[in-house]
């Protein structure tokens, strides 16, 4: 769309032809358009020498600007227990963080982790391109739950902690959280 909202400058499809969906949108300072969804395409697009988990639930895309073609694409999480996306961000120093809700046994981890054992939710950090997994950890307790609406990450705040949970509320003894991801500004490593 352009700047009034009443041209359509661009469009395309994406996905395959079972039941895919897109949960967020990022467009980077060079126009280039991220999606981040769920699929249960056994086709979605995985390029070749992205970091990926196989047949995994959540696709993040990397679009050309114009929206004519897929630049990268790779495929994370478990084909058996899908994660939800709760927040996606493609921060300023070019990697690609993701968040996902009903996390599971087996997702990947780093050896810096924050949280080792499974938690209600998982948090991950790709590099730019996609071809490594710089940062994975889980986050709460199982049966926590992750207030979708409201967990975001900010792009350019300023920060003490990488990771900032906020305990939101309690609902019948169980904690909802409201995760803050700060980036660090500076494009230092975790």
């Amino acid at each position: 769309m352009d700047n009034s909202a009443s041209l359509l400058i661009h469009s395309t499809y994406l996905g395959t032809s079972d039941y895919d969906r897109g949960f967020k949108i990022q467009v980077d300072p060079n126009d280039t358009v991220y999606v981040c969804g769920q699929t249960e395409g056994a086709t979605f697009p995985v390029s070749p020498g992205v970091y990926n988990n196989a047949g995994g639930n959540i696709f993040i895309t990397k679009l050309t600007p114009n929206l004519n073609s897929v630049a990268l694409s790779t495929r994370i999480g478990l084909a058996s227990n899908p994660l939800v996306p709760t927040a996606f961000l493609k921060d300023n120093c070019g990697n690609v963080y993701f968040s996902g809700f009903q996390a599971q046994a087996g997702l990947p981890l780093t050896p810096n982790a924050f949280q080792s054992t499974v938690g209600g939710f998982w948090l991950a950090v790709l590099s730019g391109d996609l071809t490594s997994l710089v940062y994975a950890t889980y986050m709460g307790v199982m049966g926590d739950r992750v207030d979708g609406g409201t967990s975001r990450f900010d792009a350019g705040a300023s920060f003490t902690n990488r990771f900032v949970p906020a305990v939101e509320r309690s609902i019948n003894r169980r904690v909802v959280y409201r995760p803050t991801i700060r980036p660090d500004p500076g494009c230092s490593q975790f």
